[in-house]
C-alpha cells in the first residue's frame, strides 16, 4: 500500500491524482565530505504540473520544485538537474 501524504485529504483531486505519479530524479549534489566536490545522486520525487511544463518549453527557469517524501517541497536549481524519467510498476 503506498504512504499519502499528511496533507493529502487536504488536496484538491487533480492534485492528488498529479502527485500519485513518481520519478526518479537524477542530480548533482554537493558531496558531504568535500563541498567542492559534486557528484551524481538520485531521488524518487513526484512533479508538479507547473514544474512539467517548464521542463518542456524553451526558456528555463532557474530553478525547479518537487515533491518528496510525504509532501515536502524539494527545490532544485535547474542547472543540477541531469534527467528525470517516470517509475513504472510491472
Amino acid at each position: 500500500m503506498k504512504k499519502q501524504s499528511k496533507n493529502a485529504k487536504f488536496m484538491r483531486p487533480a492534485v492528488k491524482r498529479e502527485l500519485q505519479k513518481r520519478y526518479e530524479l537524477c542530480y548533482w549534489g554537493l558531496n558531504q565530505r568535500d563541498a567542492s566536490q559534486l557528484y551524481l545522486k538520485t531521488a524518487e520525487v513526484s512533479v508538479p504540473s507547473k514544474t512539467m511544463s517548464n521542463m518542456t518549453v524553451d526558456y528555463k527557469p532557474p530553478y525547479y520544485r518537487f515533491i518528496v517524501g510525504d509532501g515536502e517541497d524539494f527545490i532544485i536549481s535547474a542547472d543540477c538537474v541531469v534527467s528525470i524519467r517516470e517509475i513504472t510498476v510491472d
